[in-house]
């Protein structure tokens, strides 16, 4: 029987007690402090932590030049067992301790020695000790949260989301907005990394991608150069879904908006020998006259336009797990070129 059919529906008040058994982390009277090599402690495999703080771990270091290394860690024997006859264990929390006290070391041409206390912690210890000590910084990036929480939906399964929030100390859509983070695929969750505000947006954009991951990518990358609300993210996500024919009424509709304000615009335009009259006095405001951009230069524009993300493209394809989308993308595009240079070839001919 696996592990997951084999675990019992486990009530909030069991996780509670459990979670605060795993925090009463204290050195018993008969617990034996141990000095072990840094190099024989893992990190904890439940640690979300991906990047530290350079300026925290400094500020710890420098209270550790002075005071040396105050208290202890706690670890476990590494579930693997021992390594060409070398125990080893995993740091059960203190990471940013044990980062800091290497620097330490490092300056001072030591060897790294760390005081420990190895007690038996269960894989359900390990995460909810490094989720509470990591959550109380509030400092982790939406990936480190969302993993966190897909941790809690494995070892804890089948608890539901909003336990899996108590057990957070967060709400039941926080911890479904992780939950769908964490499902991402790799490449949008790339954009979370660099630009954790788009999260919302890039959970929007992921509609997209089990139909048109080109489309996706492209999507994403104009919400981050752009700076998409998410409003603007979600009609064009909507645009996307819409008929072909109902998309096409919708971007006339805009294109003969345009060039009814541009018409209206340039009908109030004064010839060049008109007087123009002087500014009222009781109105403030700049003296404005209307510039519209002719069809060419919109035209001009837009290409410029695709042109960038053309670029941006070209950049991306470096990685691989991105190059088939990019090479689709670009098929199409050249399809559609193709078809539009055909007909405007047709048109002239007819006029001809």
């Amino acid at each position: 029987m696996s592990k997951r059919q084999g675990w019992k529906r486990q009530s909030w008040q069991d996780a509670s007690a459990e979670i605060g058994e795993a925090l009463g982390l204290e050195v018993q009277a008969g617990d034996e402090v141990r000095q072990i090599p840094d190099d024989l402690i893992e990190d904890s495999p439940y640690q979300a932590r991906v990047s530290y703080d350079d300026a925290q771990i400094a500020d710890l270091a420098e209270g550790m030049r002075e005071m040396g290394f105050q208290g202890v860690l706690f670890v476990r024997p590494h579930p693997d067992g021992p390594r060409a006859g070398r125990e080893r264990y995993q740091l059960v929390y203190g990471h940013r301790r044990r980062r800091a006290w290497r620097l330490i070391c490092a300056e001072r041409g030591t060897p790294c020695i760390l005081p420990v206390v190895v007690r038996s912690f269960t894989d359900r210890h390990m995460l909810t000790i490094g989720a509470q000590e990591n959550l109380q910084r509030e400092d982790l990036n939406p990936l480190e949260e969302a993993q966190l929480v897909a941790w809690h939906q494995e070892l804890y399964y089948p608890a539901g989301l909003a336990e899996i929030g108590r057990m957070l100390g967060k709400s039941e859509d926080w911890a479904k907005t992780r939950s769908r983070v964490a499902q991402l695929p790799d490449d949008l969750k790339a954009f979370v990394r660099r630009s954790p505000q788009l999260m919302t947006g890039i959970l929007e954009i992921s509609r997209i991608w089990p139909v048109d991951q080109a489309a996706a990518l492209v999507l994403a990358g104009q919400a981050e150069q752009e700076a998409l609300t998410l409003k603007q993210i979600r009609q064009q996500v909507a645009a996307y879904f819409m008929p072909p024919k109902e998309r096409d009424e919708i971007h006339n509709q805009r294109v003969n908006a345009l060039v009814v304000t541009e018409f209206t615009e340039e009908a109030q335009i004064p010839a060049p020998d008109t007087k123009l009259p002087a500014p009222s006095q009781e109105d403030p405001r700049p003296e404005r006259r209307a510039t519209p951009m002719s069809g060419a230069e919109r035209i001009s524009a837009e290409t410029e336009r695709i042109l960038s993300q053309l670029r941006q493209w070209e950049r991306l394809s470096v990685d691989e797990t991105r190059r088939d989308a990019i090479h689709d993308g670009c098929v199409r595009i050249l399809q559609e070129i193709q078809q539009i240079i055909e007909q405007l070839n047709a048109d002239s001919q007819s006029q001809r």
